[in-house]
């Protein structure tokens, strides 16, 4: 078993207006805001904290190949623990200005995923997006 670590930052984030964070973003392995998975990772470990706002929304995005769109997988159940998600610390949709939450969740046979976020009432100045991806392999 491995881990691979990245870190997503969007900036400027709007108001009640969702966006893919880190959309420019290509370092680190991030690529337009993408986490390339290739198939074989089977958990994700992901920490969110904003800066400057509350977030009103955060979306979690998969997709199986690399031809795929991106499909919404979660978006409203973060503050209780699921199958697909065994462990979170509270609900990541509504994370407080300088707070942090946390949760774990299954991304078995998945190519690559994003997330979205929106502010709650000022603009999100900064927004960290920590992951861990654990492979089985």
């Amino acid at each position: 078993m491995y881990t691979q670590k990245y870190t997503i930052t969007g900036k400027n984030i709007s108001v009640a207006s969702t966006v893919t964070v880190g959309v420019n973003q290509t370092t680190g392995g991030v690529k337009n805001g993408a986490i390339p998975l290739g198939g074989d990772c089977d958990a994700i470990a992901v920490q969110v904290s904003p800066v400057g706002s509350a977030l009103d929304a955060f979306v979690l995005q998969g997709r199986v190949l690399d031809t795929d769109a991106f499909v919404t997988m979660a978006s409203s159940v973060w503050g209780t623990a699921t199958a697909a998600m065994p462990v979170t610390t509270g609900d990541v949709a509504a994370t407080a200005d300088g707070a942090t939450h946390l949760f774990i969740y299954d991304v078995r046979g998945l190519d690559a995923v994003r997330f979205q976020a929106s502010a709650a009432l000022n603009p999100i100045t900064t927004l960290t997006i920590d992951v861990r991806a654990r492979y089985a392999i």
